[in-house]
Order: C-alpha cells, then sequence, then structure tokens
C-alpha cells in the first residue's frame, strides 16, 4: 500500500492469481455480506485500475501528477489492452493522441464534454459541443413507461373507496386517516397516525399477483422516528415466505421482501435518511433473480441470492399497515402516496422518470412534484440523485 506516493504497508504472506467477486465495483460505499455499508463521508477523485502492479516510481508520478499535471511522465504504463481505453495513461505527451485522461490538455481529445473539442471521449456526445453528454440517464419518453397492473393516486379527499386508476382494484378505507393530507403532487396524499386501525385495505386479486417478474413501491413521508412503519404488504407475514412488503424498519433504514420459488429475497439497505420530513420515492423491483430496491431513484441494495417466481399470498394487499401473523401491525406514522404496482420488472431509468412526473397518459402541472424547478436541474432529469422533495 501506498499513501501519498510512499510505501505505508505490505502484506507478503500469500501468493497466486487474483480470485474475483461477480459483484458490481463501488466507489463511495462498500458491503460486508450483511446490512452495514460503510459509506463515505468526502470526496473522490480520478480512481483507477490497471490490470498489472505499478512500480514505485510510476506511483509516485502519478501522486505528483496531481498537484502538477504536466509533470506527469507518460510512462506506458497502461498498454493497448488495459482496463482503460486508448491506452494514453498521461495527457499531453504528444506521443498518443485521443486517449488523455484529463481535460484541458491542449489537444482535441479532451475526456471531458466541455473542453472545447469536436470528440469527446464520453459516448453519445453527438454535436459540436460535448456540453449536452452529461453522465445523466437519457429521459424516458412517459409515453413507452410500461402501464402499471394497479395504481393508487389517492386523490379522494373524503368517502371509503381509493380508486386504482389504472385498473379494477380499488381500495378500501379503513379506520380514520386523512384523505386531503397534502401529496408529494399537486393533488392530495393519505396520512396515517400511527394507529393500527387506520390503513387501506384492497383485496386479493390477479393484478396484484404478478409471478414472472414484479415492481412495488411508492412515495412516503414519515412524521415520527417510530420502527417498522409499513408502506405496503402483500404477504402471509411481515417477512413471511409469500408475497411482497416494503417498510421503514428504523429511522435510519428500509425493509423489504419477495417471497419466491428458491426462498425469501430480501434487501435491508441502512445509513440512509427515511425520518427527515422529506418525501422520498420508494421502489423495489423482482426480475426473477434479483430483488433491488431504489430510493429516489438510486438503487441502495439488492439480494441475489434467489432465484424463480414469485410465490404469492392469498392475502389483501394493505398500505400503512403490515401483519406479521400475530397481533403488531407495524403501522404508519405519516403520509404515502402514488403507490403502484407493475408486472414487469422496471428499469432504472424508468424508476427515474417516475420522480419527475406523475407519468400518467397525459403529464400536466399538476403531475410535478411540488418543488421549485432548480431541485430537479437542468432539463428536470437531475432527480436521479436528490435525496427527497421536501414538503410545502
Amino acid at each position: 500500500m501506498y499513501l501519498d506516493g510512499e510505501e505505508v504497508g505490505r502484506d507478503d504472506s500469500q501468493s497466486g492469481a487474483v480470485v474475483h467477486s461477480d459483484r458490481s465495483l463501488y466507489i463511495g460505499r462498500g458491503d460486508n455480506g450483511y446490512t452495514s455499508y460503510y459509506a463515505m463521508n468526502g470526496a473522490i477523485d480520478d480512481v483507477r485500475v490497471y490490470n498489472r502492479s505499478l512500480s514505485a516510481d510510476e506511483i509516485v508520478s502519478l501522486y505528483e501528477g496531481t498537484s502538477t499535471a504536466e509533470s506527469e511522465p507518460d510512462t506506458g504504463s497502461e498498454p493497448d489492452s488495459g482496463s482503460e481505453p486508448d491506452s494514453g495513461s498521461e495527457p499531453d505527451t504528444g506521443s498518443e493522441p485521443d486517449s488523455g485522461s484529463e481535460p484541458d490538455t491542449g489537444s482535441d481529445s479532451g475526456s471531458e464534454p466541455d473542453s472545447g473539442s469536436d470528440t469527446g471521449s464520453e459516448p453519445d456526445s453527438g454535436s459540436d459541443s460535448g456540453s449536452d453528454s452529461g453522465s445523466e440517464p437519457t429521459p424516458v419518453d412517459p409515453s413507452t413507461q410500461p402501464a402499471p397492473a394497479a395504481r393508487w393516486q389517492f386523490v379522494e379527499t373524503s368517502g371509503a373507496t381509493i380508486a386504482d386508476s389504472a385498473g379494477s382494484n380499488d381500495g378500501f378505507v379503513r379506520g380514520s386517516p386523512v384523505l386531503d393530507a397534502a401529496g408529494v403532487f399537486e393533488s392530495s396524499g393519505i396520512s396515517f397516525g400511527g394507529a393500527p386501525e387506520d390503513y387501506v385495505e384492497m383485496p386479493n386479486a390477479g393484478a396484484l399477483r404478478p409471478t414472472e417478474a414484479l415492481t412495488f413501491g411508492g412515495w412516503f413521508r414519515t412524521d415520527s422516528g417510530e420502527n417498522e412503519q409499513t408502506i405496503v404488504q402483500k404477504a402471509d407475514a411481515r417477512f413471511g415466505a409469500e408475497g411482497y412488503a416494503v417498510e421503514v424498519q428504523t429511522p435510519n433504514s428500509l425493509r423489504a421482501h419477495v417471497g419466491v420459488e428458491s426462498g425469501q429475497a430480501s434487501v435491508n439497505p441502512r445509513g440512509i435518511a427515511t425520518h427527515d420530513g422529506a418525501w422520498h420515492h420508494l421502489a423495489c423491483t423482482w426480475d426473477g433473480s434479483a430483488l433491488v430496491m431504489y430510493l429516489d431513484g438510486e438503487e441502495v441494495d439488492r439480494d441475489d441470492s434467489q432465484s424463480g417466481a414469485v410465490v404469492h399470498s392469498d392475502r389483501s394487499l394493505y398500505v400503512g399497515r403490515g401483519d406479521n401473523g400475530y397481533a403488531s401491525y407495524y403501522a404508519m406514522n405519516g403520509a404515502i402516496d402514488d403507490v403502484r404496482v407493475y408486472d414487469t420488472a422496471l428499469t432504472t431509468q424508468q424508476i427515474g422518470a417516475l420522480l419527475d412526473v406523475a407519468a400518467s397518459d397525459e403529464p400536466t402541472d399538476s403531475d410535478t412534484p411540488t418543488v421549485p424547478n432548480d431541485e430537479f436541474g437542468e432539463g428536470g432529469y437531475g432527480s436521479y440523485g436528490y435525496g427527497g422533495v421536501e414538503e410545502n
């Protein structure tokens, strides 16, 4: 190990080739295989992976180059077959055009779109100005979004029925939740006070039991830091072997599960803000081999240890209350809006699109979350990564 170009530790007790994991490479977060993620609190820059062991001199040159970009010599440390394309590890050497890893080197091949070149190294830059080729995903055309199997928008301000705007799976109001509560969009949501008798029940139906693939979730806001607050549950028990459910487990964690043929797939991300007075979008997908949870459009956890079709419970779907099979109901203390069930596993882009508009057939201004426009960034798709919608 080298720190600032100097060796600070070594272990020569082992030997052999590297034995790799098939997991993704993460920056800013780890995974110990359980529930802790050891998230970074700071900044990171210029991350590299080489397909060989660099020498001490080569590492020193990398360190010195962080303060004086021109001083890094072209050591040839990255061969053409290496992990970085075009093989040039150091900019402005004059030897390998189109390979500069740092912008503004005086050539026409800067790797950032705003370097004044016509051929930025980021794909899909298209035009003479690379400024439109940022790292955000391409916006999804709402007309290409899969239609939900069921959707409850909670626009009702009175009565005992919550309409399914996508099908015929209307829900029934139980107890006295607040129907005209402020929602995440410019319409009402539904608010719960933590009482187990206040919830919404959607009777068991085929549309609520997708088997090959599944997406479920919605918007939520907690009003207390109480543990175990159910958002959606259609399962035989809280952590049962059948069906699906998602809940706010603690003030800084979530939990979801899907019962499938091989067993129970579950996720339990921690160290995330779930009790901050803000609206958050939550979605869970099952594609036959992985359960993935998204919070505010970003993946926060996954379980790929199970496989197979969803094994469903014949119980009702509940919003705002769960059932652990005994006497506790893990009632919601907060608000919920725009709950959906799909019979497909939505992609990351499709889930991100749900954050920008209500994704109705004809989006209108009333479908826009009640936040200033600049919360979403240029073009409205900055929601990939914003941490919640503050309630007005």
